[in-house]
């Protein structure tokens, strides 16, 4: 009988069990943009409130300076990436940087997240993958 999974996670637990790294490539990626979505939905908040608005504004000064250091750091990345606004288990913020299936699975917590195309990259035979930050 097949082994059943109820979540992503599940899937890249058992993934990275049996060192299946095409398993864990797509269930990462999956994760991500499941990720990225709902931080994009059309309704809700336009910007952090609490305890999130508090240490992004500890740690970048305010929203506006979280907001250029975030599109500073993905216009910095060559090629499909993930900018990540993370925090620990004390609640501090930081930006991070990742590639591929590379997110909060690894060990930080994902509050929000935005995404760097590559695709971008060949449109007109210009690299335009800055303005899709």
């Amino acid at each position: 009988m097949a082994k059943k999974f109820e979540t992503a996670v599940e899937v890249i637990s058992f993934a990275r069990s049996i060192e299946a790294h095409g398993l864990l490539e797509q269930a990462g990626q999956a994760l991500n943009h499941a990720f990225f979505w709902t931080c994009h939905q059309a309704a809700g908040l336009t910007r952090p409130e609490g305890s999130l608005e508090i240490a992004i504004n500890g740690k970048f000064g305010d929203f506006a300076g979280f907001t250029d250091a975030a599109i500073a750091l993905g216009k910095a990345r060559v090629g499909s990436g993930w900018i990540w606004l993370v925090s620990d288990h004390e609640g501090a913020v930081n930006l991070e940087l990742t590639r591929d299936r590379a997110g909060w699975i690894d060990g930080f917590f994902g509050q929000l997240a935005d995404w760097s195309m590559a695709k971008t990259r060949y449109e007109d035979g210009l690299s335009r993958e800055p303005d899709a930050v």
